[in-house]
Parts: structure tokens; C-alpha cells; sequence
């Protein structure tokens, strides 16, 4: 029960973190690699859902495995994928 808590609490924060400080530039790298959003969830495992949030940006619960099965796919970095953007 409280590991579920915790864990609980985590997405929250890095929802949070992401809505407001976060720029998500998935979009950008598929743009270049020429993938579409339904390719990509094929080639993670992801769901359709899960890319199409991300792609657009929109509240996503982005969690480490999620990013490390976006960068094996696309062979990048987690720095290309997210850029930090101060207030």
C-alpha cells in the first residue's frame, strides 16, 4: 500500500515538473527520423496513447522506463528528448 503511495506521489511530481518546466521535443525527433506516432508505438511497446500524449505534449506521465525504451528505439539521449526551460 504505501509503495503504491510513493509511487503514486512520483508521477504526480514528475507530471508536475513536466507540464511546467519540461519542453518534451519527441515530436521534433520523429519529425526528423521520419517516424509516425502509430510506428513508434509499435517499435517501444508503448501505447498509441501514451506516444500521441507525449508527441503533442500534453500531461503525460513520462517514467524511466518509458525514456529508456524511447531512447533505444530512437537512438538518442534523454537530453533530446527533454529540455529543461526556466521560468
Amino acid at each position: 500500500m504505501i509503495h503504491h503511495a510513493v509511487s503514486q506521489i512520483k508521477l504526480l511530481i514528475l507530471s508536475f515538473i513536466i507540464n511546467f518546466m519540461i519542453k518534451i521535443k519527441l515530436s521534433e525527433i520523429m519529425g526528423r527520423k521520419r517516424i509516425r506516432p502509430v510506428d513508434l508505438a509499435k517499435m517501444t511497446g508503448l501505447s498509441k496513447t501514451t506516444i500521441h500524449k507525449l508527441y503533442y505534449e500534453k500531461n503525460a506521465n513520462l517514467g524511466v522506463e518509458t525514456l529508456d525504451k524511447l531512447c533505444k528505439v530512437l537512438d538518442c539521449k534523454i537530453s533530446d528528448i527533454l529540455e529543461y526551460v526556466p521560468d
